[in-house]
């Protein structure tokens, strides 16, 4: 299971106070470890399901690509506000539409872009990274 998600790539997304509160498990007023690291969890395994379900190797390695990221981000977001309660939030709508793009990239209806630097020529290329049935990737 991957963590492709850290706190301050929330920052802008969710206020910082609303993420103290859905992370206080033990009314301290800070946000607890062990509670974001909760959520990080349930972020890396629905992205990992969709990752191994389109025929990608999980976790995926760094670094991540814009779909990956920007589904990292919205689904914690997602995760914080039902810790506090709140299932109809401000970015329930983008919620759906990466799920949705999630869904599709299991379906293998979407690909991955990535895009890899090449040292020893210093330019870039984008290519879909894909497994076999091994599990090994192919190139």
């Amino acid at each position: 299971m991957g963590f492709y998600v850290i706190q301050d790539d929330l920052k802008g997304l969710i206020p910082q106070q609303d993420v103290i509160e859905a992370l206080d498990d033990n009314d301290d007023g800070a946000a607890d470890a062990e509670s974001w690291d909760q959520v990080a969890t349930l972020v890396g395994q629905e992205i990992d399901t969709a990752l191994v379900s389109g025929g990608y190797t999980a976790p995926y390695p760094e670094p991540f690509p814009d779909l990956i990221k920007r589904a990292a981000k919205l689904l914690a977001v997602n995760e914080l506000w039902l810790r506090r309660g709140v299932k109809d939030h401000p970015r329930v709508a983008e919620v759906l539409a990466v799920r949705n793009d999630l869904t599709r990239l299991a379906k293998g209806t979407i690909k991955l872009e990535v895009t890899a630097s090449n040292p020893s020529s210093g330019r870039a290329f984008t290519e879909p990274l894909k497994t076999g049935t091994t599990g090994r990737l192919l190139i």
